[in-house]
């Protein structure tokens, strides 16, 4: 089989792919044993909140 033969890759279809990791954030829940989906979607609305309230500080220095 020669290189022009390979399938091309399959795009990953789970969310926690689309992420980085961190062997401290992938240790803490595999202790607490929580999935990594399942802790993306509970930080997810707290990472926006934080964003947000950083660009609402951020553009009140300005003035």
């Amino acid at each position: 089989m020669t290189e022009h033969d390979t399938p091309p890759p399959v795009p990953e279809k789970d969310l926690a792919s689309r992420f980085p990791t961190a062997f401290t954030i992938l240790f803490g829940l595999a202790i607490g044993r929580v999935s990594y989906d399942r802790w993306i979607a509970f930080i997810w609305p707290l990472l926006v909140l934080t964003l947000f309230i950083s660009v609402v500080i951020s553009i009140g220095t300005l003035f």
